[in-house]
């Protein structure tokens, strides 16, 4: 069962770091300060954390996670092939 959104609040967060590239990390900063004006840093960790919920909460059978498999099976490949040190 997936934990409501006021469950996972009230667990302790750890630190996970993620490499972004600079183009996609400019367009989500402007995208934020549209959507969300008088945010400041930490809006991009709460968007992630946002949409890693929602990824968990869709049901196994969903035809978004289709698109969602094909999306990722590709970036794993584009990243893994692109830093040769890399061990996702």
């Amino acid at each position: 069962m997936t934990p409501t959104f006021m469950e996972n609040r009230e667990k302790k967060m750890s630190l996970f770091t993620l490499y972004i590239d600079e183009n996609t990390k400019l367009a989500v900063q402007q995208r934020l300060s549209m959507l969300v004006p008088d945010a400041n840093k930490g809006t991009m960790a709460s968007l992630i954390r946002v949409l890693l919920r929602d990824f968990v909460s869709l049901p196994f059978d969903d035809s978004l996670l289709d698109s969602y498999k094909e999306a990722i099976e590709e970036e794993y490949l584009y990243t893994t092939k692109k830093n040769k040190r890399s061990k996702l």
